[in-house]
């Protein structure tokens, strides 16, 4: 038996953040082939919204939904070398809990020398970038971009940010309708280079990049659509004006659902070959798969799954869906034309909000190397 160490988080009952039904964060073995979730581990942690994993380190990174807004680090004993498997329990260690200066983080996410991370204020409309030290853990916030100076009549609401292969930073924002592109400097602070502006009411959620940063898709939160965002421009698509050096071209929107029925997307990823595009859709509750191979994402397939589906992953062809107010992840294999089945019976799991399987460990490192 082939197993992957996953992580999931999940709204609590107390404290500052949302409220919800679970006790923080759950660590599980995950079969893909059986399409089983065994529990190994647990945090007790107030109202986590995302994680994040070290690609080579045994460390786990959560932001917390609460104000002020607050990161944790943790660091697990008991995970193999590079791939060489798990415990069936994994010993936990808090390396440090701090408070950042916005509230309400929805979003966390490493830089590509994993050496700062990058958090979304939902609540208070900021983008801040924590340094890390030599051995991973957070100490101090050192840049705040406040994206309530780019709206005079929207409320900013930073959502998600997204590192891409070519080092720069794409920041959704749900309330001001755009998706920033930030530069990073070699001390860790980020510059606003570029935005995309999107159609009034969008409400950018969550992206999906290609492998060479060349193209996005976007999910619409308030829209119920989808939309393709191209580096260059395209005969036939709408020029949407960048700040400097290139430009953004976006396609017409696509509905995001087939089932005729108000839908709020939520996540949506790109296939392994970038052929399908995955979309979570609320309202509905369904997951649904578009080929990329038209002018226009065409919709495939559509499968139901639990109630307000916020977040899923893919590992081989298992995609493990949270559904928060199903109070459950889900199990759906998903083929490689783009169809999907249920792979076995829904895993409770009160208020989850966030899937983070262990992502394949790159060669090891030291912190201090230069990447």
């Amino acid at each position: 038996m082939s197993r992957k160490l996953l992580a999931t988080c999940s709204y609590t009952e107390s404290g500052s953040g949302p409220v919800g039904r679970g006790t923080g964060i759950d660590l599980w073995a995950l079969d893909a082939e059986a399409a089983t979730l065994t529990p190994c581990g647990h945090i007790a942690a107030e109202s986590p919204s995302f994680l994040v994993w070290h690609s080579s380190e045994p460390l786990l990174y959560a932001v917390h939904e609460t104000t002020p807004t607050r990161v944790s680090a943790y660091r697990l004993d008991g995970l193999g070398e590079g791939n060489s498997g798990f415990a069936d329990e994994i010993g936990i260690t808090l390396l440090r809990e701090m408070e950042l200066t916005g509230g309400g983080g929805s979003h966390i996410e490493l830089d590509k020398k994993e050496r700062h991370l990058f958090v979304a204020n939902y609540g208070t409309g900021e983008v801040e970038t924590v340094r890390l030290d030599a051995d991973g853990v957070p100490v101090e916030v050192i840049d705040v971009d406040d994206h309530r100076t780019y709206g005079r009549t929207k409320v900013a609401r930073p959502r998600q940010c997204v590192s891409t292969r070519t080092g720069s930073l794409l920041v959704t924002d749900s309330g001001l309708d755009r998706v920033f592109e930030y530069s990073q400097a070699d001390d860790g602070r980020i510059d606003l280079e570029n935005e995309v502006t999107l159609e009034r009411g969008f409400g950018p959620r969550h992206i999906a990049v290609d492998r060479h940063a060349d193209s996005f898709y976007v999910a619409g939160a308030e829209s119920g659509t989808i939309v393709a965002v191209h580096r260059q421009g395209i005969p036939g698509v709408q020029d949407v004006d960048r700040a400097s050096g290139h430009r953004w071209s976006a396609r017409t929107p696509r509905e995001a659902t087939g089932t005729g029925k108000e839908t709020r997307c939520s996540h949506l990823a790109l296939s392994k070959r970038e052929n399908f595009l995955v979309v979570a859709n609320r309202g509905p509750d369904t997951i649904a798969s578009f080929s990329l191979g038209g002018m226009l994402p065409d919709l495939v397939d559509e499968i139901s799954v639990g109630g307000n589906p916020r977040h899923f992953a893919r590992v081989k062809d298992l995609l493990v869906v949270a559904c928060p107010e199903g109070d459950r992840i889900d199990l759906v294999r998903w083929s490689r034309d783009g169809r999907f089945e249920v792979a076995a019976e829904p895993v409770s799991c009160p208020s989850v909000v966030c899937i983070a399987p262990r992502p394949t460990q790159r060669k090891h490192r030291l912190f201090g190397d230069k990447a």
